[in-house]
């Protein structure tokens, strides 16, 4: 797995409306044709993921371990932004919520 979310990367919410959160997670997520979609998650958000990571780690280990298929002519094969999408707000949440927990310690 490639795809990383650093959580010292967070941005303000300058138009906060009520209940909704004061910062945010960013990210990025590429589509298979090379389009880029902004990603904002909350705090909430990545303890949820880093949650469902811990409750599946068997998928979190796999992937972790998954290579993209080699692209062959006229074959389709899943694109390695797929496997990540599935995953990164997992993985990325298992790494925020270990900070979290390693700095309120």
């Amino acid at each position: 797995m490639r795809s990383r979310i650093y959580a010292s990367e967070i941005v303000e919410n300058r138009e906060r409306r009520f209940g909704s959160a004061t910062a945010y997670y960013p990210a990025a997520l590429i589509g298979p044709d090379g389009a880029e979609s902004a990603l904002l998650f909350t705090e909430d958000q990545l303890r949820e993921a880093g949650i469902r990571a811990r409750l599946n780690s068997e998928d979190v280990e796999r992937a972790l371990s998954a290579r993209p298929p080699e692209d062959a002519p006229g074959e389709r094969h899943a694109h390695p932004w797929a496997v990540a999408a599935t995953t990164i707000f997992a993985a990325f949440l298992l790494i925020v919520v270990t900070a979290f927990v390693a700095f309120s310690l």
